[in-house]
């Protein structure tokens, strides 16, 4: 290789690194994620209303064709001793098969008559749950990261074979494994199905009433898209008994998986047994919450919307604060952090969600205190680094520490770039196509760079 054309690669290896470096910092750390609480901090003013009292849903997931009608009649009738109704979220097309298949697959299975049944006599309504409950290979879910098309085809298709086997007209969406986006509002407010239960909270929108889960029938059985488990409902009532309006405790189960021994029958006996004997608590079926509870969900929901929120701040912070661990304490501030999240679950339970929103105000202040600081120490390593990059030709870089001079600035490219590539892999922005390629241009351009130089060293060497 010519040395002109050597000094041309150098020199384009080591813009393309800086660009890159300086897109990743872009999209990464320098403008990152406006998160949602920053938009809901100050929702929720609505009034829960007194007296106080424990409002609790229940809400049975993954029904499907091949469904066991002697497992779930047994569950069943335990509810029915009690005089509790419940949700059963169905999923239409488990197998794939083609929606004509699918719609013969559930008419003709087992349990369809013993759904109808059920539902003829009152002991339970129907909710959407998914249309395969896939999960698709650019999302986390089955839904969220889809486009609307797409969402808006699988919800129609997934709505039809539900109306036309079990003879209804189902007007809740249960997303598979809590995972939605504003896409997937969007398409249910569109084709009727404007009841909306998933994990906690949702961004409010028009038409739409949100009626998301919030604890779990039994332990370690549950998790959230996060991999944390769910609080199950015998460990949080006693928190809802401190309620001062209505708190609200919407349950989800699984009852292929949660029913695996004769010890849960008992328990759930046990726990609809001391629920019907608490003055506090009103059971009311999915169906029936909005029309006696409306303002309150809504002052529910956002609450938990917050509440996810402060968990993402959260993990932003504990993530600077090891990418700069020698200032972590002052830059991520994760204890103040941990201390924030678990005085706002407190009191997320105890149904005092406005006070929850009000913690979500602190966590953004802390937030954005952490990122007017890390933009301070990424302004400074950029500033080292072009100081240092001017300074490797430098006659005085052949001394004592011309080693440090010439290596320090690969040395704080690979730091940048890796520091964004592990806030890419761990999901703490949401990702776009142009991010992606950033993040492989800056990979490609960093190994060109370290290439171009090592030859040039090799030279100096020779």
């Amino acid at each position: 290789m010519q040395p002109l054309l050597k000094q041309r690669f150098t020199q384009g290896g080591l813009i393309l690194s800086i660009l890159g470096s300086i897109g990743l910092l872009w999209y990464g750390i320098v403008a990152p994620p406006s998160f949602p609480f920053a938009r809901f901090a100050a929702g929720g003013s609505v009034a829960v209303s007194a007296p106080p009292r424990i409002v609790i849903a229940f809400r049975n997931d993954d029904i499907t064709a091949y469904s066991n009608p002697a497992q779930e009649s047994a569950i069943l009738s335990v509810f029915r001793n009690h005089n509790v109704r419940q949700t059963f979220s169905v999923i239409p097309d488990p197998g794939a098969l083609p929606d004509a298949d699918a719609e013969n697959s559930l008419q003709m299975s087992p349990i369809r008559d013993s759904l109808l049944a059920w539902q003829a006599a009152g002991n339970v309504s129907f909710a959407l749950h998914g249309y395969t409950h896939k999960q698709h290979h650019h999302s986390a879910g089955e839904f969220d990261g889809v486009s609307l098309n797409k969402q808006r085809d699988r919800l129609r298709r997934g709505k039809a074979i539900l109306d036309h086997a079990l003879n209804t007209s189902v007007t809740m969406f249960a997303p598979p494994w809590n995972q939605a986006d504003e896409n997937t509002l969007t398409a249910c407010n569109e084709l009727g199905l404007n009841r909306f239960s998933g994990y906690r909270g949702a961004p409010p929108m028009p038409g739409m009433l949100m009626l998301n889960t919030n604890t779990v029938l039994f332990p370690d059985t549950n998790y959230d898209e996060a991999g944390h488990e769910l609080p199950a409902l015998r460990v949080v009532l006693p928190y809802a008994h401190r309620t001062q309006g209505t708190c609200f405790l919407l349950v989800f189960y699984h009852s292929r998986a949660d029913f695996n021994a004769p010890s849960r029958f008992v328990a759930l006996d046990s726990m609809l047994t001391l629920l019907g004997h608490d003055s506090l608590v009103t059971i009311v079926p999915f169906d029936e919450l909005g029309r006696m509870y409306g303002p309150a969900l809504a002052t529910y929901n956002i609450a938990g919307l917050n509440l996810l929120q402060i968990d993402d701040a959260k993990h932003y912070a504990a993530l600077m604060s090891a990418t700069f661990s020698w200032i972590g304490g002052k830059l991520g501030r994760t204890n103040s952090m941990d201390s924030l999240k678990y005085r706002a679950l407190e009191r997320y339970y105890t149904g005092d969600y406005t006070a929850v929103n009000a913690l979500a105000g602190e966590a953004v202040g802390m937030y954005e205190q952490q990122t007017r600081v890390g933009r301070g120490v990424l302004a400074v390593l950029l500033g080292a680094l072009v100081f240092l990059i001017a300074r490797r030709n430098d006659p005085r870089a052949a001394g004592r520490y011309g080693m440090i001079i010439r290596n320090v600035p690969f040395a704080l490219v690979a730091v940048i770039c890796f520091t964004l590539i592990v806030i890419r892999l761990t999901h703490s922005f949401s990702p776009t196509r142009t991010q992606d390629l950033f993040v492989l241009g800056a990979m490609v351009a960093f190994a060109l760079l370290i290439g171009a130089f090592a030859r040039n060293a090799r030279e100096k060497q020779t």
